[in-house]
């Protein structure tokens, strides 16, 4: 049994389903929720709380809606990235980013494209985004600006 650092009184543990702090709409399952029987110490314990961040991140850039403030934020938070990086990478002032992360500007949907395609792409193992996002940057840019239609493919449609 497990005794509160505070007051040497019995830790009680539960667990339950709690709602994740910051992302309104996020329920992580079996969390454990800790608590003194002699004092006001409260705790909650999420399981492995960065492989959790990645798999929350992945499950809201595979959601169908755009993406609200708070989760545009946490997505470039998982990313390891500031609003000053995230802002020189997109080629947008500073400024424009907290404002799309505050809900006072809604953000381009090209933006949230981005986002989302760079949290697909994100390596389980990444401690550093400057390992791996160049790789991405590098690939997006190599698609060609033109299309090329060959004759034997409008030529059917006549």
């Amino acid at each position: 049994m497990s005794l509160c650092r505070r007051c040497q009184s019995p830790l009680e543990v539960t667990t339950r389903d709690a709602a994740y702090p910051g992302l309104p709409g996020v329920v992580v399952a079996g969390v454990q929720m800790v608590s003194c029987t002699g004092c006001d110490y409260r705790a909650t314990r999420y399981p492995a709380a960065v492989n959790m961040d990645r798999v929350i991140a992945r499950q809201i850039a595979n959601g169908p809606a755009l993406l609200r403030p708070e989760r545009l934020r946490f997505l470039r938070t998982v990313l390891l990235l500031s609003g000053k990086e995230f802002a020189q990478r997109i080629g947008v002032d500073p400024a424009t980013v907290s404002r799309w992360e505050n809900g006072k500007q809604p953000h381009p949907l090209a933006v949230d494209q981005l986002l989302r395609a760079w949290v697909r792409a994100m390596p389980d193992d990444a401690s550093d985004i400057g390992e791996w996002l160049p790789e991405v940057r590098a690939e997006m840019e190599a698609e060609p600006d033109s299309i090329v239609v060959q004759p034997s493919a409008w030529a059917a449609v006549a």
